[in-house]
């Protein structure tokens, strides 16, 4: 539809991997699987990742979002669909999600350098061979 996310199939791939923002802070991947599988999309996806901080680790946070790679590209619109802009529980607190689709970071299939590294600094001006996130 034309609320759908928009894929760029420039390289001839389909993106697969969606970008859930706007989480609980305490949300667990298990609790978005769970909030996954409320939504209709049970078995549709391979894997959750959730970036966590690291600063204080008595208390386990994350940073707001996660990651949902799906086994098929179409999936993500149904993801979309489903999720972006409605009230989604997220353990114990309902929030508005929102989707987007989540891009390769860094130069494919090479280790990513330091970011304070020389060869990070030519990595960010060699844009040809790079994809960066975009949202």
């Amino acid at each position: 539809g034309s609320d759908s996310l928009r894929q760029d199939d420039s390289a001839g791939n389909q993106p697969n991997t969606v970008m859930i923002k706007n989480i609980s802070y305490r949300c667990t991947p298990a609790g978005l699987r769970t909030a996954l599988d409320q939504a209709g999309l049970a078995g549709l996806y391979s894997a959750v990742h959730i970036p966590r901080r690291t600063a204080n680790r008595r208390v386990a946070t994350n940073l707001g979002y996660g990651f949902v790679t799906f086994y098929n590209p179409e999936d993500v619109n149904l993801c979309y669909d489903r999720m972006h802009g409605k009230p989604v529980q997220f353990e114990n607190l309902t929030r508005i999600a929102e989707v987007s689709l989540a891009h390769l970071q860094g130069r494919v299939g090479k280790r990513k350098p330091h970011p304070m590294s020389a060869s990070a600094e030519r990595e960010r001006s060699e844009s040809d061979t790079t994809l960066r996130m975009t949202f």
